[in-house]
């Protein structure tokens, strides 16, 4: 009995479907309006001699703060293999092998800290002034009339630009530029 009554139920509700489908009028589709497309590789924001002057310097200022960081870690890793190739040859001494194990520590410690140290700076140098490209890029796509624009960096490969007209990067960058005048070496950092 169940059967019956649910092959029954299923008819009417197929009916039901086929009768709304009848009585929905048919609308022709819209013509879609052209779109107006741009390209643009935000990877050349940052080459050293066409990109962003604001961006690079903010770079730059981050690297040379970090630079003593880097070298103090560098020296203790090379103490550090030293050390490995006297265990290799077996002779280390005791002493040594203590100071293996608190250069290890260290440099992790430091390793970390310099990350962070990083995190911190990039949040206070770059993220502003990547925020200001974006409102920046969304304004001159806007005054140019574009109703797209994609970024070549993120469809590495999968994107391919039949006229480069229609990459607005190198002008971008000009206009930025000009509006934004800054060095690829940024002013003296803030003391934190």
């Amino acid at each position: 009995m169940k059967f019956v009554l649910s092959a029954v139920v299923a008819v009417l509700f197929a009916a039901a479907v086929n009768t709304a489908n009848a009585q929905t009028p048919q609308v022709p589709a819209a013509q879609a309006a052209p779109v107006k497309m741009a390209v643009i590789d935000t990877e050349a924001f940052t080459d050293s001699k066409a990109g962003i002057k604001r961006l690079i310097g903010a770079y730059t200022q981050i690297d040379s703060e970090l630079a003593a960081k880097r070298q103090d870690i560098t020296n203790k890793n090379n103490r550090l293999q030293a050390l490995a190739q006297k265990a290799k040859s077996g002779t280390l001494t005791q002493a040594e092998s203590d100071e293996a194990d608190t250069l290890k520590r260290d440099i992790q410690r430091a390793q970390e800290d310099g990350q962070r140290q990083l995190d911190s700076l990039t949040r206070q140098r770059v993220v502003p002034i990547l925020n200001d490209l974006n409102n920046a890029l969304l304004a001159y796509a806007k005054q140019r009339g574009f109703d797209v624009v994609l970024d070549l960096s993120k469809f590495q490969g999968s994107v391919m630009v039949l006229n480069p007209g229609v990459d607005m990067t190198n002008a971008f960058i000009a206009d930025y530029n000009a509006k934004n005048p800054g060095t690829a070496t940024a002013a003296a950092p803030t003391k934190q």
